[in-house]
């Protein structure tokens, strides 16, 4: 393949001397690098819980970097079918992302060193899931390289998308602008990154940088040269409020599928989160849903990006009953032989001993009180049954005394505090089970 055009001198010199994310290939025969956008909830945001990611399936990686998305991808489909298609301008970040595959013997990855912005024009075909994290923000023209994505999605597929976030990044921005008076005429990277150094030491508390530090933290990028640089020092670098999201979407005929981020975030872009007075929020509530999100986010303040699926058109929306009665409910935090086993001798233990269950996982947790019903409901719940099946078999239990109407309310408001962390999500009884992260952090 000939050597990519569209894309900015600078951006490309950067990745190529200065691979991000930086990453050890010898962690990658310990662990896996895991993402916000698993299988378990692109099939149940996107796709009504019916993709099974098999053969048919196929999945676009624009502007893969040193592989996270590639990689976590890659492993979870492996013995599903479905295939992926790299394309990143870095020859130095692809050549990580392949020797990473390799240490993991990942054959469904096909690799093309060029810009996104060249991808109508490869051939490739077009996809039913995109994944571009944290790139668009980087381009020139990001409107550009939206279409030319939008260009390869089919009309039912589905992009995940991570954009820079206005006033979470408030500070960065500062940064930046300092950087680029201290670094003026300065080529050298690595000298350009030792002023940086100097200079952050410099920050007095009362300053933006200082009064910030613990609420928003951006401690993991600041560990590595290379973080740093692509922090405070990238020469391309532009951040959207979620209003601006909205309306760069609708421009392409795409519409937010949900509101943005991981289930455990979205309380971040909705209004009662923060708005309490019940006058105001009826009339927040009233306004068009964009401007709810943006609302919330200028009284959150901290959201640093904007993840979010998009679609063409509009997603199936799953609820835990009625119409989706014959769907699988699964817990995705746990094994898979544990399922809700681990909760309900929890919530056993809770009744036992009058102490409230306090579940917690990766910073998200659940306080909840312990009862039959709550202990009987996930016990059932095992991955292989269907809602109406667990529904069936606590009501036909002679302990539960509760008619199947309120077993049946008690458990959807389960699933949707479950759902709420990203713990639980649906799959249709066609769909292969998924494989779990512990599964995945060695090389099979």
């Amino acid at each position: 393949m000939s050597e990519p055009k569209n894309y900015l001198e600078n951006v490309r010199g950067q990745y190529e001397d200065l691979p991000y994310p930086p990453r050890n290939l010898e962690d990658e025969h310990n662990r896996i690098m895991v993402l916000m956008d698993n299988l378990p909830w692109i099939n149940h945001a996107c796709f009504g819980g019916r993709q099974n990611f098999d053969e048919n399936f196929r999945m676009l990686v624009a502007g893969g970097g040193t592989g996270d998305a590639v990689i976590y991808h890659g492993e979870e489909m492996k013995k599903r079918g479905g295939k992926i298609v790299y394309v990143d301008i870095s020859q130095a970040s692809m050549a990580i992302a392949k020797e990473r595959a390799k240490i993991r013997g990942l054959d469904n990855i096909e690799w093309h060193h060029a810009s996104l912005l060249d991808i109508p024009k490869m051939g490739l075909g077009t996809f039913d899931f995109i994944n571009c994290i944290g790139v668009l923000h980087h381009l020139e023209d990001p409107d550009a390289g939206l279409n030319a994505l939008t260009q390869v999605l089919k009309d039912d597929g589905a992009m995940s998308i991570m954009l820079y976030a206005t006033y979470g990044r408030t500070v960065v921005y500062h940064i930046q602008t300092l950087m680029r008076m201290l670094n003026y005429g300065e080529e050298d990277k690595a000298t350009k990154i030792e002023n940086l150094k100097q200079a952050l030491s410099a920050f007095p508390q009362e300053s933006w940088r200082g009064m910030s530090k613990g609420f928003i933290n951006y401690k993991k990028d600041e560990e590595t040269d290379i973080g740093l640089y692509d922090l405070y020092l990238h020469d391309q670098d532009r951040s959207y409020t979620i209003v601006e999201v909205h309306d760069w979407l609708d421009k392409q005929g795409l519409s937010l599928v949900d509101d943005p981020g991981p289930p455990q975030d979205r309380v971040y872009y909705q209004p009662e989160t923060f708005i309490k007075e019940q006058k105001m929020l009826r009339k927040i509530k009233e306004l068009p849903r964009k401007y709810q999100h943006g609302i919330a986010e200028i009284y959150c303040g901290r959201i640093a990006t904007h993840n979010f699926f998009a679609r063409k058109k509009p997603a199936p929306v799953l609820t835990f009953g009625g119409e989706n009665e014959d769907l699988i409910p699964f817990i995705y935090m746990m094994k898979k032989e544990e399922n809700g086993d681990l909760i309900a001798n929890a919530l056993e233990r809770s009744i036992q001993t009058g102490e409230m269950l306090d579940i917690r996982s990766n910073k998200r947790f659940i306080k909840m009180r312990g009862s039959k019903l709550n202990a009987a409901l996930f016990a059932a719940l095992d991955g292989k049954r269907s809602i109406r099946q667990i529904i069936n078999k606590v009501t036909s239990s002679s302990e539960i005394t509760e008619d199947p109407k309120m077993v049946a309310e008690t458990f959807a408001s389960l699933c949707n505090l479950f759902h709420s962390k990203g713990w639980l999500f649906l799959r249709h009884k066609d769909v292969t089970p998924f494989r779990y992260i512990q599964e995945m952090h060695k090389p099979a």
